[in-house]
């Protein structure tokens, strides 16, 4: 293959490791243990396609993600990477398998030996894989296999290109006319994706949980049981079981496989308004008015009573490690660590807060309230770095997109917003709805945002950079080396297509 024909197939491939891979660059997804693992020196890690990869801990231990997370959950946890594909996953292990038999001086050349044969498509997804698993023997390896069929500039152009996809996908948002699938029921309290995507579920006011399959937007299951409104759902952490909240002051938690519900939680003395579970799945938490409960998810036992005498609870949220959970209590917002003691109380807005998002990097949480504003918070000082106001009426929801690029927020002034957090720039504003935006979640890989309103309608809204929003947003890359790369790489395409 000549130079010319090579840099083509690199650009080819950049391009859509910038602009279509973007679920590479979500953060590392909650721990779910596996109580039934026998060899305890070992550990499952598993791609977003269901592929799975049990390897000794010391291999593990040479990627500093994994080494974080097995000190925090112990050993013998099975560890879900939805943002990496299984034959990336496959390339990963068989380069840590092939250094940990190895001193560490020489990792970068076993795992260079390991790829020298690697298509460069291959390569440049490891190359993102290996940056998000933090391994960076495996990324100069997998760089120095990417020089042979390209120059160096152009394999740090490459690095660069990864590295500044959650900017590429804010200013793309700017330019996207977005379009929605739109399902028409009763109204929608709250719509929640499951772990795969493969199905979207919504709480509605005839009392049922409803099922979506989101590519078709037809109905798979109709969850049938409460006696009011389902005012929450969660999907566990697994995706084989989804919890609901209802205003008939109960919690159920169904079998998606057979629709059964495996269990009716009670205790609560009045409404259910929000209800979450932990990262790794022991731990489910739900809110009504004036009392958190935390209930054991082996027994089904409420284990601890939080009570905020007077104080509504209408929102709360995991940490993305599950070792603190943070609420909306009237106008303020607390967060407790995994003792139960109130770490912080946060206070600013000045009415109810209606909405709470931890952002994927666990540094920031964003709260909406009915005073019209969402507050970005850096929890470790405490401080409010942004103030968004362009809603003119309640928040009622929030959410992080996975690389924590971008938030989005729905108002009962109609609207979606999708903000910058970083400067607190609205991006876009997503009009379609009705009435109230009751809910917002984002699909696990980014691409798509669905929505929930009391005008009865679910909409699943399609985020992908198009062709359109690609050519707008490139002349608002302010690196120009990076801008003219990127415009490079997009003639490119538009020549091939």
């Amino acid at each position: 293959m000549n130079n010319t024909k090579k840099f083509s197939v690199l650009i080819l491939t950049l391009t859509i490791a910038g602009f279509s891979l973007n679920y590479l660059f979500a953060m590392q997804q909650p721990v779910v243990y596996d109580d039934d693992v026998a060899v305890v020196d070992q550990v499952t890690i598993i791609s977003n396609d269901g592929n799975d990869f049990t390897i000794p801990v010391a291999t593990a231990q040479l990627s500093v993600t994994l080494n974080d997370l097995i000190g925090e959950v112990g050993i013998g946890a099975r560890i879900p990477l939805p943002n990496i594909d299984g034959p990336t996953l496959a390339l990963v292990v068989e380069c840590l398998t092939a250094m940990a038999t190895e001193p560490p001086q020489q990792h970068k050349n076993t795992a260079h030996e390991c790829l020298q044969a690697t298509p460069a498509q291959d390569l440049i997804k490891l190359i993102a894989a290996a940056n998000h698993l933090d391994i960076q023997p495996l990324i100069d390896a997998a760089t120095k296999c990417l020089a042979t069929v390209a120059t160096i500039d152009d394999c740090h152009t490459a690095l660069g290109v990864i590295k500044a996809a959650p900017l590429l996908r804010r200013v793309c948002m700017k330019f996207l006319q977005p379009q929605a699938l739109t399902v028409r029921t009763f109204r929608v309290y709250s719509v929640a994706w499951s772990f795969d995507d493969a199905h979207l579920g919504f709480g509605s006011e005839d009392h049922n949980v409803i099922i979506l399959d989101p590519k078709t937007g037809q109905r798979t299951q109709t969850l049938k049981g409460h006696q009011q409104l389902v005012q929450a759902i969660a999907w566990s952490p697994d995706g084989t079981c989804l919890a609901s909240g209802s205003w008939d002051e109960s919690i159920k938690i169904w079998n998606l496989e057979t629709g059964e519900c495996l269990q009716t939680l009670t205790g609560h003395d009045d409404c259910i308004n929000t209800v979450a579970w932990s990262p790794h799945g022991k731990l489910f938490a739900s809110g009504s008015d004036e009392i958190i409960k935390i209930w054991n998810t082996d027994t089904w036992e409420c284990t601890q009573n939080i009570i905020e005498n007077r104080q509504p609870i209408n929102a709360i949220a995991w940490s993305p490690r599950g070792t603190c959970l943070a609420a909306g209590v009237g106008k303020t917002i607390k967060v407790w660590d995994h003792e139960w003691e109130n770490t912080q109380t946060l206070i600013g807005h000045n009415r109810i807060v209606r909405a709470i998002a931890w952002s994927p990097c666990s540094k920031l949480l964003a709260t909406g309230s009915d005073d019209h504003t969402i507050k970005i918070w850096h929890l470790e000082t405490g401080e409010c770095l942004q103030m968004l106001t362009e809603h003119a009426a309640s928040v009622y929801s929030l959410a992080w997109n996975p690389d924590g690029s971008c938030l989005a927020s729905g108002s009962s002034d109609h609207t979606i917003k999708i903000w910058d957090p970083l400067t607190g720039e609205c991006l876009q504003t997503i009009t379609g709805h009705t009435a109230t935006a009751t809910s917002v979640a984002w699909s696990s890989k980014g691409k798509y945002l669905a929505s929930g309103s009391d005008d009865s309608a679910t909409k699943i809204w399609n985020l992908r950079p198009t062709r359109a929003a690609i050519e707008a947003a490139l002349p608002r890359i302010t690196d120009r080396r990076l801008a003219s790369f990127l415009r490079r790489c997009w003639n490119s395409i538009k020549g091939m297509s």
